[in-house]
Order: C-alpha cells, then sequence, then structure tokens
C-alpha cells in the first residue's frame, strides 16, 4: 500500500512541476494510478544501509560527501566538536530518484543551470564538504571564489577612510559610489529615483527608519501579521510618539479600498503590551491638540510587509505597495501612507524589481544574498520619502560642520552621507562586487525556477511520507499545494509527527540532525505572528508557555501531551542546494523518524540500538513536558 500511494503522487507531481513551473497554479487532482515507481530508495541501497548500521563500527560522515556532492568534489574530513560515529547514508543511491526529478521538468535546464551547479559545488565550495546545508533563509553560503577575489582586491589597492581627499580616501570613495550603482542597478531602479544608506543589516536599516520616521501622536503603524520580529519593533518607536498600531493578516489587506481593511489586532498607547516606552507614550498622548491642527498636513502613517516571509516562505502580492500608496484612508485612518517593504528573505532568490514596485523604503542584508560579507545590508529609499525623514542624532563625516556652544548643525546634502554616522564598514562595501558577480554568473531568474524545482519536488516527498498505520509523518506550513512560485517561496516549515498524531519536538529532532552535519533551523524563526497562526497557538498559550522559554528554538518544544508544538523545523533552499542535499534530508527523515515495517525489516530498529539512537516514537518520553504559570 505504501508503494502504490507514492506510485500515484508520482503521476501527481509529474503534472504540478510540469505546471507550475511554467507559471499556471494547479490545485492536487485525482490521477490515475501507474505502475511506473519513483525509486526514492533502490532495493540495493536499502540493504546496503542494513549493512552498515548493523556494523558497529560505523565510519564517520566523510562517506556522506559522496552522496550528497557532485562528482569530483574535494573531500576533507570536517568533524563538529562533539563529533561521534554517525550514520552513514553513503549507501543510498540517489541516481533512480533524480533522474525522476529531472523527468518531470518542463525544460531540462531548470534544475543546474546546465551543469553549472555541480561546477561550483566541486570547485568552488569546499567549505560545504561532508555538510548538508538547508538553512539558506538564515543565510547563504559564500563561494571560494569570492573571498579570493576580495583578497586580490585588498591586495592590489590601497584603501583608506573616506572623508579626505587623499589618494586612498578617494580610491575607497569611489568604489563605494559604484558599488551604491551597482546595488540599484541590481534592483533595476537608478540612484536617482533611490538612495542607498548602508547599514549593519536588515535590522539596523530598520532600526534606523523607525527613529527618523517623523511619527507623531496621530501617526499609525501597520503591519502584515506575518512580518519579522524586526520589524514588529519599529512599533515601539510609534507608540513613543503617541502614536498606535495595527496587525494585519493577508485575507485582511483590502487593497481595493484601504479603508475598509479590518485590523486583526490594534494597540496602542493605554492599551497596548507592557513595554519599556508605555510611560513616554501616554505622556505623548496626553497632549492637547492646538485650534488650527485641522489645516496642517496631514500625518504620516507606514505601512510594513515582507515580500516573502521567513517562517513558511510565502510571497505577498507585491501590488499592494502601489494601492497603499495611493490611499489616503486605510484601516479608517486618513494620513500619508507610506510603505516599508521586507525584502530580506526575498531577493535571495527572486526578482525585485524597482523600476515596477516602488516602496518608500527597502530593507535587506547582503549575506542572506550571497553569504559573504555579513554585517552589511542597507536602508534603500525613494527619493519622495527621502525628505520626510527626521534625522536627530548624527556624528562622524554626517555633517558639515557642528557648533560646540550652540545647538547649530548643519548635515551633508547627500542623503547616503547625511544616514550614515561614522566611518563607513568600506571594505566589506567593497566585498559586495564579487557576490553580485557570482548571483549574475547563474541568473536570478534561473535561481528561482531550480529553488522551485527544489521546494515542490521535496514538498510532494514529505507530504506522502507515511508510518506503517497510514498517518502522515510530517504536517508542513504554507502553500506549497498551490504549485505556484508567485505565492509559495524556498521554505519548508513543518513538525515530524508520530504514528499516533502526536508531535515530536523540534528541538529532538534539529538535534539529532545536527549530529549527522544536517544545517537546518527550528523555531518559530523570530516571527511569531506566522508561527502562532500555523501552529494554532492562542494568545493564552501565548502567556502560558512562552514567557517561560529563553529563545524561540530552544528545548521548550511540545506541550500538552505532544499535542500543541511552540514552534517548527524550517528547511530552505537557495542558488547552490543540490538534489542530493533534499534527497539526504528525505532520507534521514525516513531512517529515524519513519514507523515502517518496511524499514523495520531491514533491521534499522535494531541498529539504532546499536548506535545507542532512540527511536523518536518509541521513546517514553520523546518530548519534554513544559508547563507554565498562566499570566493574569
Amino acid at each position: 500500500m505504501h508503494n502504490r500511494w507514492r506510485n500515484h503522487e508520482s503521476i501527481k507531481l509529474r503534472m504540478r512541476m510540469k505546471r507550475s513551473l511554467l507559471g499556471t497554479p494547479l490545485p492536487c487532482t485525482a490521477c490515475k494510478m501507474s505502475s511506473k515507481r519513483i525509486n526514492y530508495l533502490s532495493l540495493t541501497s536499502l540493504w546496503g544501509l542494513k549493512e552498515l548500521i548493523e556494523d558497529r563500527t560505523l565510519k564517520s560522515l566523510g562517506k556522506l560527501a559522496s552522496a550528497v556532492l557532485p562528482p569530483g568534489s574535494a573531500q576533507s574530513p570536517q568533524h563538529g566538536p562533539d563529533s561521534k560515529p554517525t550514520w552513514d547514508i553513503s549507501g543510498l543511491d540517489f541516481k533512480a530518484a533524480k533522474e525522476e526529478f529531472l523527468s518531470v521538468q518542463p525544460e531540462p535546464s531548470i534544475y543546474g543551470y546546465d551543469g553549472l551547479l555541480d561546477r561550483i559545488r566541486a570547485t568552488d565550495t569546499p567549505n560545504m564538504v561532508n555538510n548538508v546545508y538547508l538553512d539558506w533563509t538564515g543565510s547563504a553560503i559564500y563561494r571560494a571564489s569570492m573571498v579570493n577575489a576580495m583578497a586580490e582586491d585588498l591586495k592590489q589597492n590601497l584603501y583608506g577612510n573616506t572623508h579626505s581627499i587623499n589618494p586612498s580616501s578617494m580610491l575607497t570613495e569611489q568604489k563605494v559610489d559604484a558599488v551604491r550603482e551597482r546595488v540599484v542597478r541590481y534592483f533595476n531602479t537608478t540612484l536617482s529615483e533611490y538612495s542607498v544608506i548602508f547599514t549593519s543589516g536588515a535590522t539596523a536599516a530598520l532600526h534606523l527608519l523607525s527613529e527618523t520616521f517623523p511619527w507623531s501622536n496621530s501617526s499609525r503603524f501597520t503591519y502584515l501579521e506575518q512580518s519579522h520580529n524586526s520589524v514588529l519593533g519599529i512599533r515601539e518607536l510609534c507608540l513613543h510618539h503617541g502614536g498606535d498600531f495595527c496587525a494585519l493578516r493577508e485575507s485582511e489587506v483590502n487593497v481595493e479600498h484601504p479603508e475598509s481593511s479590518q485590523c486583526n489586532a490594534c494597540g496602542h498607547t493605554d492599551k497596548s503590551t507592557p513595554t519599556y516606552m508605555a510611560a513616554a507614550a501616554a505622556a505623548a498622548a496626553t497632549q492637547t491638540t492646538t485650534e488650527g491642527q485641522q489645516d496642517q498636513p496631514l500625518p504620516y502613517h507606514l505601512f510594513a510587509f515582507p515580500a516573502q516571509d521567513n517562517f513558511a516562505g510565502i510571497k505577498y502580492n507585491l501590488s499592494w505597495i502601489d494601492h497603499i500608496q495611493k490611499a489616503r484612508d486605510m484601516c479608517g485612518k486618513r494620513g500619508d501612507w507610506r510603505v516599508l517593504l521586507d525584502a530580506a528573505a526575498f531577493v535571495p532568490s527572486s526578482r525585485l524589481d524597482l523600476g515596477k514596485y516602488t516602496p518608500d523604503f527597502v530593507t535587506l542584508s547582503f549575506y542572506k544574498m550571497f553569504g559573504f560579507p555579513t554585517g552589511l545590508g542597507c536602508l534603500l529609499v525613494h527619493k519622495r520619502s527621502i525628505d520626510i525623514l527626521r534625522k536627530l542624532y548624527w556624528g562622524g563625516g554626517s555633517v558639515v560642520v557642528a557648533m560646540t556652544q550652540e545647538p547649530i548643525t548643519v548635515f551633508k546634502g547627500n542623503p547616503c552621507a547625511k544616514y550614515e554616522d561614522g566611518t563607513l564598514n568600506f571594505l566589506s562595501i567593497l566585498g559586495l562586487n564579487p557576490g553580485f558577480d557570482s548571483l549574475e554568473e547563474i541568473g536570478i531568474d534561473r535561481i528561482t525556477h531550480h529553488v522551485w524545482a527544489l521546494t515542490l519536488w521535496t514538498y510532494e516527498q514529505l507530504r506522502v511520507l507515511r508510518h506503517r498505520n497510514g498517518q502522515p509523518v510530517v504536517r508542513v506550513y504554507g502553500k506549497h499545494d498551490l504549485g505556484d512560485p508567485r505565492v509559495q517561496g524556498g521554505v519548508i516549515s513543518f513538525n515530524v509527527l508520530t504514528p499516533e498524531g502526536t508531535y515530536i519536538g523540534y528541538h529532538h529532532v534539529q538535534k539529532l540532525a545536527a549530529r549527522y552535519r544536517f544545517h537546518v533551523r527550528s523555531g518559530c524563526q523570530c516571527n511569531p505572528g506566522a508561527c502562532f497562526d500555523y501552529l494554532g497557538i492562542s494568545y493564552e498559550q501565548v502567556s502560558m508557555f512562552f514567557l517561560n522559554k529563553d529563545s524561540c528554538g530552544d528545548e521548550k518544544d511540545v506541550v500538552n501531551g505532544g499535542t500543541l508544538p511552540l514552534g517548527a523545523i524550517r528547511i530552505s533552499f537557495g542558488s547552490l542546494t543540490t538534489f542530493e542535499d533534499v534527497q539526504a534530508w528525505v532520507a534521514f527523515l525516513e531512517a529515524f523518524f519513519v514507523d515502517s515495517g518496511e524499514m523495520a525489516a531491514l533491521g534499522l530498529e535494531e541498529g539504532r540500538k546499536r548506535q545507542g539512537l532512540q527511536n523518536p516514537w518509541a521513546a517514553k518520553p520523546f518530548f519534554v513536558e513544559h508547563t507554565g504559570a498562566a499570566v493574569a
């Protein structure tokens, strides 16, 4: 029955992949059974796995590299500080499964960039040997050639601090300005339309915007509920100035009639949750209005949403930008609405066209795009909004002159210089050139198709995994079932289930995965709105369980007798993810979390016992029960 289920799903997968990659969203429809099988694990390779597991001296993960890396890759031992004898999947043969995967692609070049991916993985990513990296939403992985190119540039050129006309300073300034030009060109716009303000990352960009936005006691900060914590933090500044905030679900954003958008949750200074700024906000809210206030300009409001959320990878409609900018009334709040687009999770594998969509503010981190350098991002500000920002603190070269005995300051006319306090991280900025070279060598549209092909294939494999009693092995969160890369990105968040339908804690799964050099992420991914919504966690349960946690991804992962997870496992794909990477992950789940009569017959249970590895569905308990006192 298990094999027949997969045969049936194989036909569906062929149809869905061929049509979704051509831009046609598909519902899952019934199809005829077929005798052709997907050879996920050949019988020979399964018996090879049995022999490996029954061997008390399992080899280290060195053999794993031969399964997850392209032929010809250089191999070097790489073990963590707690390295122990490991499960070895070198006996698994992915060749047949890969042939099946390639056969369902609408075009041969959809996956792997016509062989370029294999060449890159074989010669340009020695850091990925012996690792299965599936955390591309956390960070991209840099290529050796990027590091070499930057090192060569630093060896050949003398770069000095800017803010001077000496040769090394002038060279640095010229190169930094060229990088600004390259940033906007990559996003199909110009420096006459957008200012590029370099920051230490997307979070710092959001922080800068929150401190310079022209809040008033009539302002409202509205954001999509599925926004990152770093976006949610902006509301504290709005509250501080006496404004309020409003959280919207996707279904509550009415772009045709923004004024009728209904907020799921609103807060203001006298009703908001406890905050260190509550006292200041309350004081600001008590200010009386003047008689001529009706003649004053409309108050500024800010609407923020992610182009792609980082929990489930949902892509949101960029047409919201134009509709909301044109609105004078949203959620019953009249004023001048500006739009903030959090593009951090979107731009690594999707095209952001700022010539077509023109948000007032865009935030991103460059390490998420190409892995190196870290500690560098930017705030892109459209020309229509640069002059409304209010600079308070200033320092370094951001001013022309500052009086010492009078509060007189003259800022530089260049918007970038005005908002970049102190010395720029100029060497890291110059290091962006090799990163852009690496992306442009492949092409962002090819990356989008490649990532989606792997995402849909992996989703279909996880979806059909069944325990011996027919119960699903995982529960996936997102819109993968639509088969549409326009609404679903390269992220799969899920939880693992027992045959009885209870949850295996995400911390348990990640800890076991880390032992075998799988790089995945778990918890709420700093996105409480998406996490709580998908997992069905109520506000009362947040107070009961989350206030006792140390982080969103700690070991307090399952409560209520295993029926309520407090987070999920997230795997995410990027430009250099291979088929072997994703297939190795599926093989890992099958080996350790599927209660299959077929697998048990091969001696996996005995093998686990010999290695001291508990079968999670047999362990008593396999999760740690956590309770917390309710907070009034």
